[in-house]
């Protein structure tokens, strides 16, 4: 199971997508404006550079993220400790992604920074998603990078009447076809059974 920092940014990476979104409309809003090439001299070079990574900054952020979620989750899956699991029963639980994703497109509506208070309410938004992440960082909840990875999402509930969600890239529908996790958080299991 990882450190109290890792869980912390697991939680906040289930946020992560927004930064596309508000990329991509950073992106509508300066569609005009926009270059898609470096020039080759030395003194443009730098400058394009800097205005590359001013428009580009929250896609890379974004990218950093969901490489980084890759590499945590095939370290766990490679390296952490393999845990016997007693299933008594098993459901998806992929319909959760519903409000999740509908609060992820919110942020179109507001498709252009014009003053203060726009960037007011960016600073805002962006402290409420990190207080979401430090509260939620001991319960379970749903990621979408690690949807985007395929993984799917199960709740497993033990004969000692304890329930997990437990990631899987295999469809789950047998509780045979769960017996080894490893634990990523308290609450969250990655399947790493063979069958």
């Amino acid at each position: 199971m990882y450190s109290n920092f890792l869980r912390l940014f697991l939680a906040f990476s289930s946020f992560s997508p927004t930064l596309f979104v508000l990329w991509f409309i950073k992106i509508a809003k300066d569609w005009n404006s926009l270059h898609f090439y470096l020039t080759s001299s030395s003194s443009n070079f730098i400058r394009d550079c800097t205005i590359f990574f001013q428009t580009h900054f929250l896609l890379i952020l974004f990218c950093g993220v969901f490489f980084f979620c890759w590499r945590l989750i095939r370290f766990a899956k490679h390296n952490l400790p393999m845990y016997p699991i007693d299933a008594k029963s098993i459901k998806p639980a992929d319909f959760n992604y519903l409000p999740i994703l509908v609060s992820w497109i919110l942020p179109f509506f507001k498709l252009f920074i014009t003053d203060i208070k726009d960037i007011i309410l960016l600073i805002g938004s962006l402290l409420i998603f990190v207080l979401a992440a430090y509260i939620g960082k001991g319960s379970y909840y749903f990621n979408l990078i690690f949807r985007l990875l395929g993984y799917k999402n199960y709740e497993v509930q033990t004969k000692a009447e304890v329930t997990f969600l437990v990631l899987s890239k295999k469809n789950l529908i047998n509780v045979n076809q769960v017996n080894a996790v490893v634990y990523l958080t308290e609450h969250m299991l990655i399947n790493n059974s063979r069958r």
